[in-house]
């Protein structure tokens, strides 16, 4: 009886192939002129996972607290989860901060059974909290400058603070310190006065139509709208054919310091004798002019501006 001997099992080619079912019954092997088999594509799917993709760089946090909760969001998706060890992670979460807040979390990397979870909760008291972060973003929107009047380039800057902020009290969901009355006053007021005007129709139209005030989200989406109008191609334009067409002032004629200076005709000699009305000096009662009066040489530049404008 002849046996069969057994053939090892197929071996699973390192590269998957997607072939139709033209490839399955190929023409070439009913056409004797074709010289060659026709060869099959690659999976695109299998060659995209063996691509591999460079390292997400995370970017150091400096101890703001607009950036902690972006910040945390990285390490959990980068570090967090894909080790498990907590010596490892708090090694990654050192390396990630800048040295002002590093150092703080140092004290932590003795323990490493639980210091990176203590270290992530004093980042917490200390930068993620929500009052924190809300008084972060009021004081940076309260220090920005006033746009000015044809400036594309002051608008988009206050409307991508705006949209920062947005960002980062959407994930504490605290907006009551940025929605009261006084604040939103000071940020309108940052606005040109053109846009302050748009903004008082737009914030009106929004009453009618929800029976609310408007808060700082409304005002966000305004200025970031108005901000994108102003630095498109036709918004750029209008902006500088304004500046082209404002009337040039001219200076005035002769220097500053002229401009500044303490005329002494009044109180000038040629006042006191030759003049039909003659004066006497303000300051010693002679008749002679101010100009020329030793008392008033002797003075401080104080009391010389007092005495010249005690009678004008």
């Amino acid at each position: 009886m002849d046996v069969k001997p057994v053939l090892p099992p197929a071996v699973v080619p390192p590269m998957q192939m997607s072939c139709t079912y033209s490839d399955a019954y190929p023409s070439y092997m009913h056409n004797p002129r074709a010289s060659s088999p026709p060869r099959c594509a690659p999976d695109n799917d299998f060659v995209q996972q063996q691509i591999v993709l460079p390292q997400p760089a995370i970017k150091k946090f400096d101890g703001d607290p607009m950036n902690y909760w972006s910040f945390v969001r990285a390490i959990e998706s980068h570090v967090h989860r894909r080790t498990t060890s907590e010596k490892s992670r708090l090694v990654f979460l050192l390396q990630y901060c800048e040295d002002s807040v590093a150092t703080k979390l140092e004290i932590y990397s003795k323990d490493t059974v639980s210091g990176y979870s203590k270290a992530r909760s004093r980042m917490y008291y200390d930068y993620g909290q929500p009052h924190i972060v809300a008084n972060a973003c009021e004081r940076r929107l309260k220090l920005f400058q006033p746009v000015r009047q044809g400036r594309p380039k002051e608008l988009m800057d206050f409307s991508d603070l705006l949209e920062k902020c947005r960002s980062s009290l959407e994930d504490i969901q605290e907006y009551a310190s940025l929605n009261s009355l006084d604040t939103l006053k000071q940020l309108i007021g940052k606005l040109p006065f053109d846009l302050q005007e748009r903004w008082a129709e737009r914030s009106f139209q929004l009453l009618e139509e929800t029976g609310k005030q408007a808060g700082y989200l409304a005002f966000t989406s305004f200025v970031v709208r108005c901000a994108r109008v102003a630095n498109s191609l036709f918004g750029r334009e209008v902006v500088y054919k304004a500046v082209r067409d404002k009337p040039r002032i001219e200076p005035r004629q002769g220097s500053r310091a002229a401009a500044y200076s303490i005329s002494f005709s009044k109180f000038d000699g040629a006042n006191s004798k030759n003049s039909p009305n003659p004066v006497s000096c303000v300051c010693c009662k002679q008749s002679h002019g101010l100009s020329v009066c030793p008392e008033f040489d002797k003075m401080t530049l104080l009391k010389r501006q007092g005495a010249a404008w005690k009678k004008v």
